[in-house]
């Protein structure tokens, strides 16, 4: 698999500079519709004043480098601005692993989202969304138009607005995250078909104590098992 590493692309990981031209220019160097390439980036703060776009038919991981101190993070300095959209129209195989994602938190008029995915014409099997830490999102950790076929696993949504919020999908599983101390809910289901949502924590903290998830009349075969609830307003 061939990998890119962000850094060759000038982006610098200090916290400081704005790294959202040099990254986007990493990004672009994914070929469309070629060979499934990775996105590396090493240990640091990668600062963004904008957002990343992830382009119809490229096939990217977005990968954080394995280090002691956790994984590698993206700042955004806007918290009206997404960090990452990858919703474009046939944009498939997107995996997003090991990445902390540094959000500004609540406030008025604030709804940025770290991950928007998905198209109706884009079907995702096989895409993952992994060991990822979501803190102070204004709007969701993850928001997804449509999703088909993700593995969202083993990610950590913390004081955020919704942890993940789905508009639409079907055949996703949703397991073994952490919902803490979120002001929305931890999972919001608007129109899904063929859900797995297991073996999740759903925590308060002192501050917030938001619904752990959320299903509206529009969704059929959920399956919630072997999930944690503890000091939550709300369990729907």
């Amino acid at each position: 698999m061939r990998i890119v590493n962000v850094q060759d692309f000038e982006a610098i990981g200090d916290g400081v500079a704005d790294d959202t031209a040099a990254v986007q220019r990493a990004i672009d160097a994914v070929p469309r519709r070629g060979a499934m390439t990775v996105v590396l980036f090493p240990r640091g703060w990668y600062r963004l004043s904008g957002t990343l776009v992830i382009r119809s038919g490229q096939r990217v991981v977005l990968r954080g480098e394995a280090a002691a101190e956790g994984p590698p993070t993206l700042y955004m300095s806007d918290p009206n601005l997404d960090f990452i959209d990858a919703s474009t129209w046939l944009t498939d195989l997107i995996t997003v692993d090991h990445l902390r994602f540094q959000g500004a938190g609540p406030g008025p008029g604030r709804d940025g989202h770290a991950i928007v995915l998905g198209h109706a014409d884009s079907a995702s099997f096989d895409s993952r969304i992994t060991r990822c830490h979501f803190v102070g999102i204004p709007g969701c950790g993850i928001r997804a138009r449509y999703l088909d076929g993700y593995h969202i696993q083993d990610n950590l949504f913390e004081r955020s607005g919704h942890g993940i919020f789905v508009e639409e999908g079907r055949n996703t599983v949703i397991c073994n995250n952490r919902f803490q101390g979120n002001w929305r809910a931890g999972i919001y289901l608007s129109v899904a078909t063929h859900f797995q949502i297991q073996g999740n924590h759903f925590d308060s903290d002192e501050k917030h104590s938001g619904t752990a998830i959320l299903t509206s009349y529009a969704t059929t075969d959920i399956e919630v098992r072997l999930n944690c609830f503890k000091g939550l307003r709300t369990c729907a």
